[in-house]
């Protein structure tokens, strides 16, 4: 769509170089006019498309952190009783039911990870973009050549 969008930014620029050699003013601005709409219509779809795209990752980001928050937890009061065995110099205990707990932790964590959000449905303008950018484009070479008038 962002290249799409480009080269109907493109033939729209053409269409206003050759201006003084406009035969049918009516027809060269129908055919620029839908060469707009279809570049505002794609520049919408891109925004509204990088926006859905952030806002995704960010509730990501939340539910990744959410579902870590937990084992975080048990994880750091193993990790923290070893380094204090350490300091102390003694040999490493680990009560069994902490190790229990980090293993259900490590369990679940998998089951939860397996749970995706709902994808957002976009939609495709491609058919739309190329509709407008194919009358525009027809309007506005035709725009160029001198109709027979009553």
């Amino acid at each position: 769509s962002k290249t799409l969008i480009q080269t109907i930014g493109v033939v729209a620029g053409f269409g206003f170089t050759g201006l003084g050699y406009v035969k049918n003013l009516s027809l060269f601005i129908g055919g620029e006019a839908f060469l707009f709409i279809a570049i505002f219509s794609g520049l919408f779809w891109a925004q509204k498309a990088y926006r859905t795209n952030l806002n995704s990752s960010t509730r990501e980001v939340t539910r990744i952190k959410k579902l870590f928050a937990d084992r975080y937890t048990v994880f750091k009061k193993i990790y923290d009783k070893a380094l204090s065995d350490i300091e102390n110099g003694t040999e490493m205990s680990i009560p069994k039911s902490q190790i229990r707990d980090l293993q259900k932790q490590n369990n679940d964590l998998m089951l939860k990870f397996a749970e995706q959000e709902e994808k957002t449905k976009l939609g495709d303008p491609f058919g739309w973009l190329m509709t407008f950018f194919a009358i525009g484009g027809v309007g506005l070479l035709l725009s160029f050549f001198r109709f027979c008038s009553f």
